[in-house]
């Protein structure tokens, strides 16, 4: 199977299901489950399984902001459950960093 292939499957089968679950589980993960999780992503890279590099910390914020940027938007079912779109912006934002502070300040 050629390296884009691989690519695409392992998109498609690992970092998919990390895009769907990690919104709602990342606030319950302890340091060491961060760091396997950030194990498993350096031996895909490693392996030729992924093209690029992907970081723990950087696909937490992404899948934050994604979830977060869906929910300010005037039709989306959440809306009505948000009484002020700052404070969401603010809680994403403060929220993503203290997280991936604390990581980061442990692994080290």
């Amino acid at each position: 199977m050629s390296s884009e292939h691989l690519h695409q499957v392992t998109i498609a089968l690992i970092i998919s299901r990390l895009h769907y679950a990690l919104p709602v589980w990342a606030g319950f993960l302890t340091i060491d489950l961060c760091n396997r999780i950030q194990g498993l992503l350096k031996r895909l890279y490693r392996a030729g399984y992924i093209k690029y590099y992907m970081s723990f910390a950087d696909l937490s914020i992404e899948v934050s902001q994604d979830l977060f940027s869906n929910i300010q938007r005037l039709h989306h079912c959440l809306i009505s459950l948000a009484t002020c779109i700052s404070a969401i912006r603010y809680f994403a934002t403060s929220w993503v960093q203290l997280c991936i502070a604390s990581v980061l300040q442990y692994a080290a």
